[in-house]
């Protein structure tokens, strides 16, 4: 007998590359599998080769763009979920995006369990200051029609499954009160992201040509405005080494600064270890960060930018929330010369991290249940 068969639908996924949609879809993936499921992912054509994997099959959207829900995917998603449907038959839907009227209705029809990921809304986008420029209106304007279109269509999603209760409360207050939402916190991977032992800290800084001397001060991320790494990566403080990973480019290893490219998940742990301290640049309004999660579990101070998602995360000692820029590299200063300071925090965040994030298959666990579904299936 077949193990139960799940669809999960993302537009860009780990093999694209390593941003925090990627990974969390890796994260809901490898959870599944570790439950007992069998998982297809239905995704955009990538720009890299997508290895041989047995126990996961991967179908792509023809000519949909990793970049955007554009229409190319809402007119191509469904022929493709229709066809699989009849060749192998799967006992419900999770997405990592709205997916499209076409398809809820099409689902609806079968009954088939489906659920929507929320990690942000578009009415956040709309909150956030204008930047006064072509590409600042265009993603205005953008925000305004997909949350035009979210209000209409989330609502009538079976299941929202909101990445913390912060999201969740924002949802909640955004839609007026319609729709089913669950919490599915994020979870960690123990295995990857947890503190150095004995000489791990060393061979870490070898493998990523780091100083093995000087405070590592380290960021995750895209090369963007949005993300805050480019700003950062300008930084040139005295006796502090900046380590820099995640997609982009252009920044090598000179100056004080170290961009080691994008990682897997067992990179990203083994760069965190390499790590003294996190710093998080971005000012987008997010709606958990990943990156995190994943500092604190592996003992780091974390300094970020104040926003809703991070005050319950980071409070009482766990890190520093700032507001402007001048704070936030002061804060970075000043806790790299405070190695005591530093380690009390890494503490707090790491104990914080254990009895708060527990492993993917718990989250995920739960999920199915709010889906109406278990390991065994229906």
């Amino acid at each position: 007998m077949k193990p139960p068969h799940l669809l999960v639908l993302s537009r860009r996924i780990w093999l694209h590359g390593v941003g925090g949609m990627e990974r969390h879809t890796q994260e809901l993936v490898e959870a599944l599998q570790a439950l007992g499921w069998r998982v297809t992912v239905a995704t955009a054509p990538g720009v890299r080769p997508v290895p041989p994997d047995p126990a996961l099959r991967i179908l792509t959207v023809p000519g949909a763009d990793p970049r955007g829900y554009g229409r190319a995917w809402r007119r191509g998603l469904l022929p493709l979920v229709e066809r699989l449907y009849h060749q192998d038959p799967y006992l419900g839907i999770l997405s990592q995006s709205t997916a499209g009227a076409p398809l809820l209705l099409w689902a609806a029809e079968r009954r088939l369990p489906l659920c929507f990921v929320v990690h942000t809304t578009a009415r956040d986008q709309l909150r956030e200051p204008v930047e006064w420029s072509a590409r600042g209106l265009y993603r205005r304007v953008r925000a305004a029609w997909a949350w035009r279109e979210n209000r209409r269509l989330l609502p009538t999603v079976p299941l929202l499954a909101a990445v913390s209760a912060e999201v969740a409360e924002r949802l909640r207050r955004d839609l007026e009160g319609q729709g089913r939402l669950h919490v599915m916190d994020h979870g960690i991977d123990p295995q990857c992201f947890r503190p150095p032992r004995p000489g791990e800290r060393e061979a870490a800084r070898r493998r990523f040509g780091l100083p093995l001397e000087q405070v590592v001060v380290g960021a995750s991320g895209r090369l963007t405005r949005q993300k805050g790494i480019g700003e950062l990566s300008q930084w040139r403080p005295s006796a502090i080494w900046l380590a820099l990973s995640g997609e982009g480019g252009g920044i090598g290893g000179e100056g004080g600064v170290s961009w080691v490219g994008p990682l897997d998940k067992q990179g990203q742990g083994a760069f965190l270890r390499a790590l003294d301290l996190f710093a998080f640049p971005s000012r987008h309004r997010e709606g958990m960060p990943l990156a995190v999660l994943e500092a604190m579990a592996t003992g780091l101070a974390v300094v970020a930018y104040r926003q809703p998602a991070l005050e319950g995360v980071l409070g009482e000692g766990r890190g520093v929330l700032v507001e402007t820029a001048g704070e936030f590299y002061q804060a970075l200063e000043g806790l790299a010369k405070q190695p005591a300071r530093r380690a009390a925090m890494g503490e707090a965040a790491l104990q914080w991290a254990a009895s708060h994030l527990p492993p993917w298959p718990v989250q995920v666990a739960g999920l199915l249940e709010a889906m109406g579904l278990s390991a065994e299936g229906r």
